[in-house]
């Protein structure tokens, strides 16, 4: 391997179409098919490259639960004779999903056992001893949760948690903010505490936090195999998700493993 880009983003794409409140949010397919775009024009960068995408829908619960008519064109953007997916189906009437998505061209890419849940995908790469696991959570704990006896190489995605300040914070907010912290003693983020997630109050008030993660397990090994650059916090997407577009490369540091496999 020389490289391989990843791009991890909450794309919020499920809100259309279901009832998540008191309204059911109207499909909007301009705005589906502009993040679509976005996706593609991120493989278009990189002959190997991986996408962790939240928030995918896959049943609408304003038909039935039947195939949400988004999730049917997302397959249709992304044919399985090119690319390869993964996702898990932990209840045949969710609503939404995490997606791991990859152009065939970037290798196999595979899902490894123990996690059955619609928000996280544990998977790996053919020929490479590395575990990512992609999240979508509702609070650190889970992640805490998903990680137990797995230790994932790297973890990336929407935490719903973060080591920043709040005005006002609640117990709810301390405490999330505590397991978080405690998460991380193992871990680097590449991102550095950065926000990646913009909400704009009704007054025109904007209010940005540090929720998504890159987290590198602190491991010698692969920390001297791998390097992880060229990381970008795309804020020019606020307007199709409440998230940024958020990617990285990661790339053989071939300088380092090679003495260090030489050196064996």
């Amino acid at each position: 391997m020389d490289e391989i880009r990843f791009l991890t983003w909450n794309t919020q794409l499920y809100e259309m179409g279901n009832k998540v409140s008191k309204d059911i949010k109207k499909i909007d397919e301009d705005l589906f098919y502009k993040i679509i775009k976005e996706i593609k024009k991120f493989f278009s960068t990189s002959n190997k490259a991986i996408a962790v995408l939240q928030e995918i829908p896959y049943k609408c619960n304003n038909n039935g639960y039947k195939e949400h008519e988004l999730f049917t064109k997302f397959k249709n953007e992304f044919p399985e004779s090119n690319y390869s997916m993964l996702y898990n189906i932990s209840t045949e009437n969710q609503i939404m999903m995490t997606v791991v998505l990859s152009p065939k061209a970037t290798g196999k890419i595979i899902k490894l056992d123990g996690i059955n849940n619609n928000r996280c995908v544990l998977f790996g790469i053919e020929n490479e001893e590395l575990s990512i696991m992609g999240v979508h959570s509702g609070c650190a704990e889970q992640v805490l949760t998903w990680k137990k006896n797995k230790n994932p190489d790297i973890i990336l995605g929407d935490f719903n948690a973060g080591d920043y300040e709040k005005r006002n914070a609640t117990d709810v907010f301390i405490t999330n903010r505590t397991i978080y912290r405690d998460l991380i003693r193992e871990y680097t983020d590449i991102l550095k505490g950065q926000n990646t997630r913009k909400y704009v109050f009704g007054d025109g008030k904007v209010y940005e936090t540090p929720i998504d993660h890159v987290l590198i397990k602190k491991d010698k090994e692969r920390m001297e195999k791998y390097l992880f650059d060229d990381i970008s916090i795309n804020t020019n997407t606020n307007n199709l998700s409440d998230h940024y577009l958020i990617s990285f490369k990661l790339s053989l540091n071939k300088k380092t493993y090679h003495n260090t496999a030489v050196s064996k």
